[in-house]
């Protein structure tokens, strides 16, 4: 299979409690030594979380849970999470994504790691939304079990849900979709990027997005509106269970839904807005509409 190479390391402009998110970090750090203590005396390997634990709720916790709420899964490699430790922040955006999640959508927000999950964990009536960001860095799964979990829970579940970028492709892959790299650069072609995929046809940056159908995920913005991008990945495969929403010059499938059910993807990234940029807020909102959940409209 093709390597899927989305947004590499998206700067999410969020404005956010600095109090909160301090506490949140320090809460986690202190948890994260311990458990990467824990597992190195248990000889934990790539295809696991262990040492990680903090970073992601637990799975007891949520089982207890009896009120509504929305579910964040992080498809992020095992391997790759000490690199984001190491990034500076690299833990921050996980956490501004989920304190947005909450705002816009007026419940809590649980977060998981892919490899937590089974087809069946978040087939609950109180999870009203669910959320698949990005891999960062981006890459294709491989934690192979977890994967066909994900896979089995995009076809099998009926909850409203949205996955962006490098969860786009996770979308379309479920269903047997074809990814693959954008062209290569013919000569006398800028790249917005030389440093990611050097000689490769890539988006990068605020972009126009031409909506090609009308959907309510696109209410208020126009036929045209402007969204983060960051890939040099693409759906070459579209399966027949999905209708084109979006596109642009540069790359056709830009936004998808599911024909059946509440299922949608976006190559582009609504959840990076940011002032002068906000047609993702409003996206985002939405979707939350649309999974009869609203929140805080100020954040």
């Amino acid at each position: 299979m093709l390597s899927s190479r989305g947004h590499g390391d998206v700067h999410l402009a969020m404005r956010v409690e600095v109090g909160f998110l301090g506490r949140w970090l320090v809460s986690f750090l202190a948890l994260w030594v311990v458990a990467g203590s824990n597992a190195a005396e248990s000889g934990a390997d790539a295809n696991t979380i262990r040492g990680f634990e903090g970073l992601y709720d637990s799975l007891d916790r949520f089982a207890g849970e009896r009120s509504p709420c929305v579910v964040l899964i992080d498809p992020t490699d095992p391997s790759d999470l000490p690199k984001n430790l190491a990034t500076p922040g690299g833990l921050w955006r996980l956490a501004c994504l989920r304190s947005r999640i909450t705002a816009l959508s007026g419940l809590d927000c649980y977060c998981f790691h892919y490899t937590q999950l089974k087809r069946e964990t978040l087939d609950r009536p109180i999870v009203k939304a669910i959320v698949l960001r990005a891999p960062s860095p981006a890459g294709m799964l491989k934690c192979e079990a977890a994967r066909d979990e994900l896979w089995a829970l995009l076809r099998e579940s009926d909850v409203p849900t949205i996955a962006f970028c490098g969860g786009f492709h996770q979308v379309y892959l479920a269903f047997g979709g074809k990814c693959g790299d954008m062209r290569r650069l013919r000569p006398g072609e800028s790249d917005p990027n030389p440093k990611y995929a050097p000689g490769r046809l890539k988006e990068w940056g605020f972009c126009k997005i031409r909506a090609v159908k009308s959907d309510p995920l696109f209410e208020g913005l126009g036929e045209e509106f402007e969204m983060l991008e960051q890939h040099v990945s693409e759906c070459q495969a579209l399966p027949q269970e999905f209708e084109l929403l979006a596109s642009t010059d540069a790359c056709q499938v830009q936004a998808i839904k599911h024909k059946g059910k509440p299922l949608y993807a976006t190559q582009f990234h609504p959840e990076a807005y940011e002032e002068g940029h906000m047609d993702g807020k409003r996206l985002l909102q939405n979707f939350f509409k649309i999974a009869k959940v609203s929140g805080n409209i100020s954040r």
